[in-house]
């Protein structure tokens, strides 16, 4: 040990009963437990499936890629069943070890090391590498100025981290194992909250080219096809600006649609520009127009508080939707399902690039088609698709809070698992 570790003693706040006399536990170079693993196979007419190591665990190249494999020059390493594999470059000194679990023998870049252990609990060393704070703290250290840190195999070998007996690393190691477990569990319902939503849209409205919806409320289904209307016909624009009116002031954000920017940037970044803010209040909608390759239909909130609010006048366009003839929260549902992939976003697309800009302008923003239910029941008839969809949107923000939830227990659990360092 150096003369550090000889002067500081590791316990945790909390130990299972069997090891609470224990004693502290000890720093180990991870040298004595790590062994390099350097097979190699030739790229061309490699039969091994082809994995990415990334911060998500192993993927797939296929999935990773979006269905293309990015066949390397010479050679592949090779990663055997219970071996780890990690990325030895990072932007940040963040580093994610993952162990194959797929069941065989993978393929991965050369570049990345590759190793396997002994006298230690594979999965207590997982936890320690990528969730302990010796580990982070070490990895940071390892920045040299550049703007990549380098954590090759021989100065993964070169860390000190504390580590308990055997069976104490194994009793560790089941017990935030079958959190995680727990935790996958949650997340998936919460994406089988997420696609059923999705699916659930595809069929409460028209797709295109069609005038009626696949799936209507019992009292809507003799109600007659939809009409379509040009955005222009059922809202507003709006240009009142803030001047001295003290309001809250917004940004726009991919996914999430309306936030404060003291939520997102931690302070007000509007400066003297807050006068000309534009003014929004409940139910008013908020286009962010700055469009760029990935999103080129923009982003679009929603404004449901009842303060007045205010966002930035040189790249938003706001509108106010006339309640009597179209649902605010209706139409930002219709927003939602069409701004990935369908009409909306090949409108404004379109639109954008006949000006020679990916900033579409008001013009082409207010002749985007909006479907409707019928005039008779157009009113009620978005309202119930509203109604559901925001029902499932509580139950998705339910589980999402369940999720967070647990993610932090186990992050207050890893914390009083994993030793801190006190003076002997």
């Amino acid at each position: 040990m150096t003369m550090p570790e000889q002067k500081k003693a590791v316990v945790p706040r909390l130990r299972f009963p069997e090891f609470r006399d224990a004693g502290p536990w000890e720093y180990r170079k991870l040298e004595r437990h790590l062994e390099p693993y350097n097979e190699r196979v030739p790229a061309s007419g490699c039969n091994l499936p082809i994995y990415t190591s990334s911060r998500d665990g192993l993927i797939s190249q296929k999935d990773y890629f979006d269905g293309r494999e990015l066949i390397n020059e010479g050679e592949y390493g090779v990663v055997p069943p219970g071996y780890f594999v990690y990325r030895h470059m990072s932007d940040d000194a963040t580093f994610k070890f993952n162990l194959n679990n797929t069941g065989g023998s993978i393929a991965v870049s050369k570049e990345y090391p590759v190793f396997t252990t002994h006298a230690v609990v594979d999965l207590f060393l997982l936890f320690l590498l990528n969730e302990g704070e010796h580990f982070k703290r070490f990895a940071a250290t390892q920045r040299k100025g550049g703007t990549r840190t380098r954590l090759y195999f021989a100065t993964l070998c070169s860390c000190s981290l504390p580590m308990p007996s055997i069976p104490e690393q194994q009793k560790i190691a089941d017990c935030l194992s079958s959190l995680d477990e727990l935790i996958e569990l949650e997340a998936k319902k919460l994406e089988a909250l997420q696609a059923h939503k999705k699916g659930l849209m595809q069929q409460l409205f028209p797709r295109e080219g069609e005038t009626t919806p696949r799936l209507r409320f019992p009292e809507f289904r003799d109600a007659g096809p939809w009409e379509v209307k040009r955005l222009g016909e059922i809202v507003e624009i709006i240009n009142e600006r803030a001047g001295d009116k003290k309001c809250t002031l917004l940004s726009v954000t991919a996914g999430i649609g309306l936030v404060s920017q003291v939520e997102k940037f931690g302070r007000e970044i509007a400066g003297k520009q807050r006068r000309n803010y534009f003014i929004l209040r409940k139910n008013d909608f908020a286009y962010n127009k700055s469009a760029t390759k990935d999103y080129p239909e923009g982003y679009i909130g929603l404004y449901e508080g009842d303060e007045i609010a205010a966002v930035p006048n040189s790249i938003f366009v706001c509108f106010r939707p006339a309640q009597e003839k179209v649902v605010p929260r209706y139409l930002r549902f219709l927003f939602e399902i069409n701004v990935h992939g369908r009409w909306m976003r090949r409108f404004i697309t379109v639109g954008a690039r006949a000006h020679g800009s990916l900033n579409i302008d008001n013009h082409n923003l207010l002749h985007i088609p909006i479907p409707l239910p019928a005039t008779a029941v157009s009113i009620p008839e978005q309202q119930k698709i509203a109604d559901c969809l925001s029902s499932l949107d509580e139950l998705i923000e339910l589980q999402a809070k369940q999720l967070e939830a647990l993610q932090t227990h186990k992050k207050g659990l890893m914390q009083q698992l994993f030793p801190q360092e006190i003076d002997l």
